[in-house]
């Protein structure tokens, strides 16, 4: 944690590669000396000032063995980040230079892309899709032995890097550890403290954000679903109430019940859009009515009695519930607009024929 401190004053890109053994330098790599835009390395001190130059006509990707004593690194970038298998005039080797004298070897390279060299110990591991998919390869920096150690799975490494002994990498979105030790290969489980304002609670004005409403039977009050919260808001004096209170679910769909106890509304509360009823105050654990087919729901409607309801779903189905028992009756399939009559006795709605003339139907 704490305030972040600059290092580099540069107009260009500084890309930062890694850490001199001790700790005191990063290694990163620019562009800003040379006349071809390619990069080289510099280091610079933690404390800052200005930068070190490497004696390396070009170098992108590169890591310093625990020694200090050489270092791995690629003479070109990576060619295309997303492209499998390429084999153009851009495949990159892999160098190991000695910093005593600035002579090197190259790692047994063919026609593939070798790339994020790291050490651990006298061994440097890099990437390489030299048997189709990218995988890790290990080079004994001793005995010149390449072996391939981790990989053979169809799914490409990403983004190989090394500390404490082990190597992490990226396959599939996720993050991986090899200790190559024990030959051991476990997922990490990444939990990040963010400092993302847009995540933080805040004030939030949702007066643009209306999408349905109702108004109450009296008149004195009407609701209104906002930014995904359900809200009664007074028609003349009196406090905005947020009925729901849950900014992490979405609420759609508000109707207010004809004796002016209860609003209706769905919820995805459960991960699954569901009808909740709630006393018109606020105060009381909402009544949850799960639907065995989950779908997005519509226009829920109360019976003049505030006994039942009825609503739509996208598949053109006509539900009815009976509020006591929460009970849920399939009214018809393939139609849509239910209304009901003023003594709740019927519902009516439109229902398409095969000749696609809409045909009133009563219920």
């Amino acid at each position: 944690g704490g305030n972040p401190k600059r290092l580099t004053y540069h107009p260009g890109s500084d890309n930062v590669r890694g850490w001199t053994p001790d700790g005191q330098r990063v290694l990163f790599g620019s562009s800003r000396f040379h006349t071809n835009r390619q990069s080289q390395l510099f280091t610079v001190s933690v404390d800052g000032g200005y930068p070190e130059q490497l004696p390396i006509p070009r170098a992108y990707l590169a890591s310093y063995s625990p020694d200090g004593a050489h270092i791995a690194y690629t003479p070109l970038g990576n060619a295309f980040g997303t492209w499998k298998r390429y084999r153009g005039g851009r495949t990159t080797p892999t160098w190991v230079i000695d910093l005593s004298d600035w002579s090197h070897v190259e790692i047994p390279h063919v026609n593939a892309s070798d790339s994020y060299p790291v050490w651990i110990g006298e061994t440097v591991y890099f990437l390489s899709d030299r048997n189709l998919d990218m995988n890790i390869f290990a080079y004994d920096t001793n005995t010149g032995d390449l072996t391939e150690v981790e990989g053979k799975e169809a799914y490409d490494i990403k983004y190989l890097s090394a500390g404490a002994g082990k190597l992490v990498f990226a396959r599939e979105g996720y993050l991986h550890t090899h200790d190559p030790a024990t030959g051991r290969t476990q997922q990490v489980v990444v939990d990040v403290n963010t400092d993302n304002i847009h995540i933080r609670p805040q004030l939030k004005n949702v007066a643009r954000e209306v999408r349905n409403f109702h108004v109450s039977p009296t008149g004195m009050r009407a609701v209104f679903e906002a930014h995904g919260e359900i809200l009664t808001v007074p028609a003349d004096k009196g406090d905005i109430r947020n009925l729901t209170e849950t900014p992490g679910v979405m609420e759609r769909d508000p109707a207010w019940s004809p004796d002016g106890k209860y609003v209706a509304y769905f919820s995805d509360e459960s991960g699954e859009y569901a009808v909740h009823i709630r006393d018109q105050l606020g105060k009381e654990e909402p009544i949850r009515i799960a639907v065995d087919d989950p779908t997005f729901f519509y226009a829920p409607a109360w019976s003049p009695e505030s006994d039942k309801l009825v609503f739509t779903d996208k598949h053109g189905n006509i539900r009815l519930i009976d509020v006591e028992s929460r009970s849920l009756t399939l009214v018809d399939d393939l139609a849509g607009g239910p209304s009901w009559s003023p003594d709740g006795k019927w519902i009516t709605y439109q229902k398409r024929r095969v000749n696609r003339f809409g045909v009133i139907w009563v219920y």
